[in-house]
C-alpha cells in the first residue's frame, strides 16, 4: 500500500533535486559558452584576459582553464551524491506499488524520475538517453571540451591535468551507476556488475566511448607536439604530422584567419614612449628603431597558422615555430633570434631587418621572402 509520508518525502526530494539539476545544468552550459567563445586569438593573446559572456568580467584565461575543472568536479560530485540519495527514496517508494509499477500520473516532473520510473510511452528511450547525457555525462563532456579548447596552447602539463580530471569524473559516473544498481537490490559481485554494465551499455554509451577516445587522442597529440624537445619533434613528430596535415583541424595548434588582426600598435602608448625617447612625433622612426611589436602568450607555436599577419618588431625570440605558416607575414624588424623555424613556411614573408641570429631554418620555405638587412649570423 502506498505510504502518504513516503509520497511527501519523494515529492520534496524530487523538487529539490530538480532545482539543483536546473542550476547544475545552467552552470555547465555557461562554462561551455565560455569554452566556445574562446577563440584561437584569445589563446594567442591570453595575457589580455578572458572576457566572460553575459557578465562584465575579465578573468585570467590560463587561471580559468586550470581552476574551473575543480569547480566542475565538486559540483558534479555533489549533484551525483544527491541523485544517488534521491534514487534510493524512489526505489523505496516504488516498492509500495503493486508489481513495483508507478502510475505515470504520480511521477514527479523531473527528468531523472521519468528515466528511472517510467516504462511506457513513445518517449521512454529518449528520456533515458537524455537523462544519461544530462545527469550523468554532461560533466565529463564539459571537461573534455575544456581539454580540446585549451590544447591549442600546447601546454602538456595543463592538458594532462584536464585529462586526469576528465578520467576521474568518468570514474565517478561509473561509481554512481553501480550505486544505483545497489539501490535496486541487484545483489551481484562488483566484478560481475562492472562486466554487465559494460556490455549492456555499449550501444547506449557508444558516443561517449568515441568521445573518450577523441580526448585521449587529443591528449597524446598535445604531449607529442607541445611536450617534446626540439630535436625529437623535428626528427620524429614533424615528418609524421606533415603527412596528415589535410586533417589538421584536430591538431592542437593556433590558427588565425588572415582577416583577423593579431596585433596593432597602441597609438597613445607609442606616442608617450616616442616623446620620452626624444623622437617627438616621429612615431614611425621610433617604432622601427626601438618599438616592440607582437608578443605571443605562449612560446610554443608549432604548426601555427599566421599568414599575412602584421608581426612587425615581433618579440619571437626562442619561440618554437616548427612547421608554422608565416607566408606573407610582415616580420620587419622582428626578433627571431634562436627561434625554431624548421620546416616553417615563410614564402613572401617580409623579413627586412629581422634578427634571425642562430635561428634554426632547416627545411624552411623562403621562396620570395624579403631578407634585406636581416641578421643571419650563425643561423642554421
Amino acid at each position: 500500500m502506498n505510504d502518504p509520508d513516503l509520497n511527501k518525502i519523494v515529492e520534496s526530494s524530487s523538487e529539490k533535486n530538480r532545482n539543483f539539476f536546473t542550476a547544475y545544468l545552467g552552470i555547465l552550459i555557461y562554462v561551455q559558452a565560455v569554452i566556445f567563445a574562446t577563440t584561437d586569438l584569445n589563446l594567442l593573446l591570453s595575457t589580455e584576459g578572458l572576457k566572460m559572456p553575459i557578465i562584465d568580467l575579465t578573468l585570467p584565461l590560463i587561471g580559468f582553464y586550470v581552476v574551473i575543472p575543480l569547480f566542475i568536479i565538486a559540483l558534479h560530485f555533489n549533484f551525483m551524491q544527491n541523485l544517488e540519495s534521491h534514487h534510493y527514496k524512489l526505489m523505496q517508494w516504488q516498492d509500495t506499488y503493486p508489481d513495483r509499477e508507478v502510475s505515470r500520473e504520480h511521477i514527479q516532473p523531473f527528468l531523472f524520475d521519468y528515466a528511472i520510473l517510467e516504462n511506457k510511452g513513445q518517449m521512454v528511450r529518449w528520456v533515458v538517453w537524455a537523462n544519461s547525457l544530462l545527469c550523468y555525462n554532461f560533466g565529463p563532456i564539459t571537461l573534455g571540451l575544456l581539454l580540446i579548447r585549451f590544447s591549442d596552447i600546447q601546454n602538456p602539463l595543463v592538458t594532462v591535468w584536464h585529462y586526469l580530471v576528465f578520467i576521474f569524473d568518468v570514474w565517478l559516473v561509473w561509481k554512481l551507476r553501480l550505486a544505483l544498481q545497489d539501490n535496486e537490490n541487484r545483489v551481484v559481485s562488483p566484478t560481475k556488475a562492472s562486466i554487465r554494465l559494460f556490455f549492456r551499455d555499449i550501444p547506449r554509451y557508444g558516443l561517449m566511448g568515441v568521445f573518450g577516445i577523441l580526448i585521449l587522442f587529443e591528449t597524446l597529440l598535445t604531449i607529442s607536439i607541445g611536450g617534446t624537445t626540439d630535436g625529437y619533434f623535428v626528427a620524429n613528430v614533424q615528418p609524421l604530422v606533415q603527412h596528415i596535415r589535410p586533417a589538421s583541424w584536430f591538431f592542437p595548434s593556433i590558427t588565425i584567419d588572415p582577416s583577423e588582426v593579431v596585433w596593432k600598435p597602441d597609438k597613445d602608448a607609442l606616442e608617450a614612449e616616442a616623446k620620452i625617447a626624444g623622437y617627438n612625433d616621429d612615431l614611425e622612426k621610433y617604432f622601427k628603431e626601438k618599438g616592440k611589436g607582437f608578443l605571443p602568450a605562449t612560446t610554443s607555436l608549432r604548426l601555427a597558422s599566421l599568414p599575412g599577419q602584421n608581426l612587425k618588431n615581433g618579440q619571437l625570440e626562442k619561440v618554437r615555430l616548427q612547421g608554422a605558416d608565416l607566408g606573407g607575414a610582415q616580420l620587419q624588424g622582428a626578433n627571431l633570434a634562436m627561434a625554431q623555424l624548421q620546416g616553417a613556411y615563410l614564402g613572401g614573408a617580409q623579413l627586412q631587418g629581422a634578427n634571425l641570429m642562430r635561428a634554426q631554418l632547416q627545411g624552411a620555405h623562403l621562396f620570395r621572402a624579403q631578407l634585406q638587412g636581416a641578421d643571419l649570423m650563425r643561423a642554421q
